[in-house]
């Protein structure tokens, strides 16, 4: 057998393994990661309520943004209002 094959076969050996073992153990970290990006999203969705009425320009309203926002708190909602306003060029 090729040395190469043999060597890319433990390689993904050794990833199935990782990733195996990494799923086995709990996951602390992710019930206060989504409870906060929950809270980002509500504070998204009413500025987007709000921007609507107030001809702001809107957040994307995906993932990411729920993510920033709610991990960062006001410091990250701020960041985006201001990537918003940065990339739109108002």
């Amino acid at each position: 057998m090729d040395p190469r094959i043999v060597i890319a076969l433990l390689f993904g050996a050794l990833m199935v393994y990782i990733v195996v073992t990494s799923l086995a153990q709990p996951v602390g970290w992710a019930k206060p990661v989504l409870i906060r990006a929950l809270g980002g999203l509500a504070l998204l969705k009413v500025y987007d309520l709000a921007a609507v009425h107030l001809g702001w320009l809107p957040i994307g309203f995906n993932l990411m943004s729920a993510v920033v926002a709610g991990i960062l708190g006001v410091p990250g909602f701020a960041a985006l209002i201001a990537i918003r306003y940065g990339i739109s060029g108002m």
